[in-house]
């Protein structure tokens, strides 16, 4: 993951204040994303498994805009923290958007079997800090994001 802003994209444009839960089983990576967004002017919760973050959801009173989550984590992958998320939140009218990132490169889809057809991104690790930041503004945005490095990942839940 390189820390360069390489991008064409306006270094401003990219900036927000909304809140994002960053969920990573790896240290350096978890890092780096809640680094990259907090000096980007996001409000930065970060986990780090599926289970602290479903923890942290319960409690908060404030929306948690975006969820960025590593797809292969110990004791729960991100699809499944996904639906878990969608399923403490969403009774409570909380919108969450979602980035599903991983180093994987099986091709495919990743399968989330749930009622209300989630739509999320995928990041392809390694990242650099433009990367996350476009995909997270346009993922915030409602726009869909077409980096190079973007594609679905085949996984079961």
């Amino acid at each position: 993951m390189a820390d360069a802003l390489d991008s064409p994209v306006s270094k401003s444009s990219l900036r927000g204040s909304e809140t994002i839960l960053v969920v990573d089983d790896e240290e350096v990576v978890r890092n780096f994303c809640s680094s990259v967004l907090t000096r980007s002017g996001y409000n930065v919760l970060a986990a780090e498994d599926g289970h602290c973050a479903l923890e942290m959801s319960k409690v908060l009173r404030d929306p948690v805009h975006l969820a960025l989550l590593d797809v292969q984590m110990p004791s729960m992958s991100g699809p499944e923290l996904l639906v878990a998320l969608l399923e403490c939140l969403v009774p409570r009218n909380l919108a969450i958007r979602f980035i599903l990132m991983s180093g994987c490169t099986d091709p495919g889809m990743v399968d989330l079997a749930h009622p209300q057809q989630t739509s999320y991104s995928f990041l392809q690790k390694p990242f650099t800090s433009s990367d996350l930041l476009e995909m997270v503004r346009r993922e915030l945005d409602g726009t869909q994001y077409q980096a190079k490095a973007s594609a679905k990942l085949k996984t079961k839940i």
